[in-house]
């Protein structure tokens, strides 16, 4: 019983240069979805501190009124919280590819609006 001719080294060299290579492009994908994930993660995190410290709040009811704040706003929590941190407005990973941020902004208008007036959106103070 034969499966067929056996391939020649350069045959299987070069499909194992491809599978290598596949791999390659996989694992740098990963590591780039993975590198934007921290960057949103810790823009989130920093400015739900934010709110948290200036609006006198715990850490959870801050991030539940900067996801409150992004839906009515209409902006995305990415773009409201990097105002609110001062960080730079996001976009694309370095290196042209694209993550959760959800591309690049190109117009400041939304996020203007909505984040200059963020400190004004106080909670309800909760009656012990």
């Amino acid at each position: 019983m034969t499966a067929g001719p056996e391939p020649s080294g350069q045959e299987a060299a070069e499909r194992t240069a491809r599978a290598l290579a596949e791999t390659v492009r996989r694992l740098r994908a990963a590591a780039a979805r993975a590198r934007a994930e921290a960057r949103t993660r810790a823009a989130v995190d920093l400015a739900t501190g934010i709110l948290a410290e200036r609006l006198r709040l715990p850490v959870a009811e801050a991030a539940a009124h900067l996801a409150r704040l992004a839906r009515e706003s209409g902006v995305p929590v990415l773009a409201l919280a990097a105002d609110i941190a001062g960080l730079p407005e996001p976009g694309p990973p370095p290196g042209g590819g694209t993550g959760p941020e959800g591309g690049s902004r190109t117009s400041r208008t939304p996020r203007a609006s909505c984040a200059a007036s963020w400190t004004r959106w106080r909670p309800a103070a909760s009656s012990p």
